[in-house]
């Protein structure tokens, strides 16, 4: 059916913004371009959103383009005789995140449905995979899986021995080697510190599959239980714990600056106030340290330590088979020829 003209719509901002964008995407759809690719004129905006009624008034449309372009919703780029335009999209962080985490649980939930693969306390599942699946396809795909996380791992733990390496390069000419080892020390302690500490988002979520598999009970005896297990180790195993802290407390205890500083720069910068940084700089300006570099180390350094706990959803594509290319390409096409028919 043909649309019907919206004649009893007033020409105002909101209609005119709405049409333009309806006209870039209609023809994303029509040219099987990205939305980053589609330039419009101003003659064919304008003409794009008066279809199926008369024109808005020239001073009005320019306004609105105008205030668009202000806002960052459209680009303008000037090229010879005339303006061409294309659209932006303005999403902020939350924005993206949402649609992320819309999209993902609704692929969980169609997969879960046909059967997966988990182990909660490892940290994985994989959906989609039928009960009925053959042993040796669920064995290959649980090897996988494993392998991957492990890689996951050597990826993050590689970059956080670079930026070592590089802070203990700056600190070469610098400082003591008594100090450099214990830097060294501590930048190696808190590495496996946040090996030992492992996946928290992943530990959260396998203590909701346990609350839901067996009641918020058990979880309650088990949080009750837990500080006493960790004073009893820690007095059976006093030796290894005093062990295990050394790096952490030998940095803290140091009577150099420059030492403590630089553990306060890899730990939370955050917590340093304005007169321990300018004393810090002053001794560091003093030393030959070059500050701004390790404070770029430190910052890094405290990214990766967050990338230790990824969590990963990922479906398997059908590209490669040429039937599922024909389906797309034929998709794509009755799409274009219905847009067109709209327009």
């Amino acid at each position: 059916m043909e649309p019907q003209p919206e004649q009893s719509e007033r020409w105002n901002r909101f209609v005119i913004e709405r049409r333009i964008k309806a006209a870039f995407w209609s023809n994303t759809v029509q040219s099987g371009q990205d939305i980053d690719d589609v330039w419009l004129s101003y003659t064919r905006l304008r003409a794009a959103v008066a279809i199926g009624r008369s024109k808005p008034a020239d001073k009005t449309f320019s306004a609105v383009l105008r205030g668009m372009v202000a806002e960052g919703l459209l680009e303008k780029e000037t090229v010879p005789r005339r303006a061409r335009y294309r659209l932006r999209l303005k999403l902020s962080e939350n924005d993206v995140r949402a649609a992320v985490l819309v999209s993902d649980v609704q692929r969980i939930e169609m997969a879960a449905s046909l059967g997966y693969e988990s182990d909660l306390r490892a940290g994985w599942s994989l959906y989609g995979l039928p009960k009925t699946a053959p042993i040796r396809v669920r064995r290959g795909l649980r090897s996988l899986v494993r392998d991957v996380q492990e890689e996951i791992l050597e990826i993050v733990v590689a970059e956080a021995e670079m930026l070592r390496d590089q802070t203990l390069h700056l600190l070469k000419t610098r400082l003591k080697g008594p100090d450099r080892r214990i830097v060294r020390d501590f930048l190696d302690w808190a590495i496996l510190y946040r090996l030992a500490l492992g996946n928290p988002p992943a530990q959260a979520g396998y203590a909701k599959g346990v609350e839901r598999l067996v009641g918020p009970e058990f979880l309650e005896v088990i949080s009750g239980a837990i500080p006493h297990a960790l004073e009893q180790v820690a007095s059976r195993h006093s030796a290894a714990v005093r062990r295990f802290w050394r790096p952490a407390n030998e940095l803290w205890s140091s009577s150099n600056p420059v030492v403590k500083g630089l553990g306060a720069l890899f730990s939370n910068p955050d917590q340093i106030t304005a007169d321990e940084r300018s004393r810090l700089r002053k001794e560091f300006r003093r030393r030959g340290i070059p500050l701004s570099k390790l404070e770029q180390c430190g910052q890094r350094w405290l990214e990766i330590m967050r990338s230790f706990s990824p969590t990963i959803v990922i479906s398997s594509q059908l590209r490669t088979r040429p039937d599922y290319r024909e389906i797309e390409a034929a998709l794509r096409q009755e799409m274009q020829t219905s847009a067109s028919k709209q327009i």
